[in-house]
């Protein structure tokens, strides 16, 4: 085998190991074997996978199934570094199918016998160390246990003590990881319980185990077993009533033995989470699948888990005790003051099995005619679908919660004409209730239509200049005081909730000066803000490109876009109408690294900030 060494003798020599996830491997000559499957399956017909939540006679007679469990990577092998690392170098078992067949019965409600026999079904993986795959199936250690309830029922009563013991039987295949060659017996104990469809369970167990190693290298540690603490949990919502459970479950075991214990090579932790069901209170069905978090021979990187068990559940009558209720309203004739016609308990012995109506509305309680509210009298409006009860009408409205679309909003000021017992609304916040609003979501804004009631009149080009008064209806432009040129494209044009300028305005170079070849594009905008008054706030935004410094950049932005507000604010355009922002280089629009990339984003934006871009109506 090989074995690796440190640079000028720094570190010690490292050890090669087999490992189920992290654990050292064997140095030792090949020893007697042991079984390396961890998985232990709970007793048939439970609804767990691994955990303990015992079931006893009053819930079922006998249970019989089959588990399939696969197992990712059980048994690897590496090197093991002083520095507690590990590095994988091969999979001695990649991949195992693993099989139980599980029987259990119970009798005196108080004792349940369980049988397990594992079978391996199939391994693959490589030969290392001695130690290879199995070229077959191959029959384990049968486990029979007993486990005694000595206090509560698990699945009846919020907390119950239970007490069993395991033993395994050798069978000493001459495969020398499917069983011990000696036997295991391990004693346990299980708190379980059930309330409130939470069922929950706690074991703590000791199994006895003598040491046992595998593979051809001198012991180390991670090759070896010994007697173990092992130590679950499980928490699940459980629906009893449909025969329903899911929730996790977590299996930790340590080897005690050599004051080994909770030591990384020596640790093993599963979690995993399981759904299960039971058909028709017949067959017994479990799915669930986990991770090992930590590692020992036989823990798997990954774990699927199948059940499936004939578990009949079983109903025990309750003896009927014989006294007469001849008008069978729960109250025995001998304290029934009314013997013969249905009533209800009462401290007073003189109504005692009585009919009552506590709230004098003329429907008698229960049980004889099932008064709803039998404290709230009926009044003036029963309600047709609760037997003595008021109709309701929770928001005071004046319509009666069973007609009111809107229980719980009163009308209000303006009631909805199309939506019974709801105030009206007005979604878009143009002035027209949606109820008649032909634009619900569309702001009939400054311009509506004549035609469709909270509407915006058409604007094909979304310029924001209606149809009927831009001359060029079909081509996004900029307003303007001439009939002729409104809405028509000029050096600038209106465009989803920009003033697009068509030609870009320069500056004195590094300077917030602007040169007088940029005066037309600025007084085009001027003229679009001053036709279109209804453009409440319009944003001047500054840009440039990557060179220079980004402090200098930013300043520079800025300057320049106060520039070109206080030019509009010049030429008539109102300053509240009006913000200036630099961004310097932190918003381009094409790459820095061309001339017209740069030269792009050296710009001026203006965007509408109010009234936002409408949503064209159709």
């Amino acid at each position: 085998m090989q074995k690796s060494r440190s640079l000028a003798g720094a570190l010690s020599v490292t050890t090669l190991a087999f490992i189920a996830g992290a654990s050292l491997a064997p140095r030792v000559a090949r020893a007697n074997g042991f079984a390396l499957e961890r998985y232990e399956p709970s007793s048939a017909g439970e609804q767990t996978l691994w955990t303990d939540h015992p079931w006893y006679s009053s819930t079922r007679w006998f249970a019989a199934g089959l588990t399939l469990d696969y197992a990712r990577k059980p048994l690897v092998y590496g090197t093991h570094f002083p520095d507690n690392s590990f590095k994988e170098t091969g999979s001695i078992i990649k991949h195992g199918l693993y099989g139980h067949l599980d029987v259990a019965g119970s009798f005196l409600d108080r004792i349940t016998i369980a049988l397990s026999l594992p079978v391996a079904l199939y391994e693959k993986g490589t030969d290392i160390a001695g130690v290879a795959p199995l070229g077959g199936a191959a029959v384990g250690d049968p486990r029979l246990g007993v486990m005694v309830r000595a206090v509560g029922q698990p699945d009846r009563s919020p907390f119950s003590l239970n007490l069993g013991v395991a033993v395994w039987i050798p069978t000493k295949q001459d495969d020398h990881h499917v069983g011990d060659r000696t036997a295991r017996v391990e004693p346990k104990i299980v708190l379980a319980g059930l309330g409130s469809s939470v069922r929950w369970s706690i074991t703590g167990a000791f199994q006895y185990r003598p040491k046992a190693t595998i593979g051809d290298e001198p012991t180390s540690s991670g090759n070896n077993v010994g007697s173990e603490v092992q130590l679950g949990a499980l928490l699940q919502y459980a629906n009893v009533k449909y025969r329903f459970a899911i929730g996790p479950e977590a299996q930790l075991a340590t080897v005690v033995t050599d004051h080994h214990g909770f030591a990384r090579s020596y640790t093993s932790l599963e979690i995993l989470g399981g759904v299960h069901y039971n058909i028709a209170e017949q067959v017994q069905l479990s799915v669930g699948a986990g991770a090992g978090i930590l590692r020992e021979p036989g823990t798997p990187d990954a774990r699927v888990i199948v059940r499936a068990a004939y578990a009949p559940i079983r109903h025990v009558k309750q003896k009927k005790i014989e006294r007469l209720d001849r008008d069978n309203d729960g109250i025995y004739d001998a304290d029934d003051h009314c013997p013969d016609v249905r009533g209800v308990a009462s401290a007073d012995p003189m109504q005692n099995g009585c009919p009552s109506d506590r709230d004098h509305d003329g429907v008698i309680d229960a049980p004889v005619a099932l008064d709803v509210c039998p404290d709230l009298p009926q009044g003036e409006h029963p309600d047709e679908k609760r037997l003595g009860c008021p109709q309701q009408d929770r928001d005071h409205d004046g319509v009666f919660d069973e007609e009111d679309l809107c229980p719980d909003v009163a009308t209000g000021p303006r009631a909805d004409r199309k939506r019974l017992g709801c105030p009206a609304v007005d979604t878009d916040h143009d002035g027209v209730y949606d109820d008649e609003d032909m634009c619900v979501d569309v702001p009939a804004g400054d311009v509506p239509d004549p035609k469709r009631l909270g509407c915006p009149l058409p604007d094909r080009d979304h310029d924001r200049i209606a149809d009927d008064v831009d001359a060029c209806p079909d081509e996004a432009g900029a307003p303007s005081t001439d009939p002729k040129k409104n809405g028509c494209p000029g050096l600038v044009r209106m465009e989803h909730g920009m003033i697009v300028i068509l030609q870009p305005l320069y500056f004195a170079t590094d300077k917030d000066v602007i040169l007088p070849r940029s005066f037309p594009v600025l007084l085009a905008v001027a003229d679009a803000l001053n036709a279109q008054p209804e453009l409440k706030r319009v944003a001047i935004e500054g840009h440039t490109d990557d060179r220079g410094r980004a402090e200098h950049n930013l300043d520079l932005s800025h300057r320049r876009a106060a520039s070109v507000e206080k030019y509009l604010t010049s030429h008539g355009v109102e300053a509240e109408r009006l913000e200036s922002h630099g961004y310097g280089m932190t918003r381009p629009v094409m790459t820095n690294k061309t001339n017209a990339g740069r030269a792009a984003n050296r710009r001026v934006d203006f965007r509408v900030i109010d009234p936002s871009a409408p949503t064209q109506a159709n």
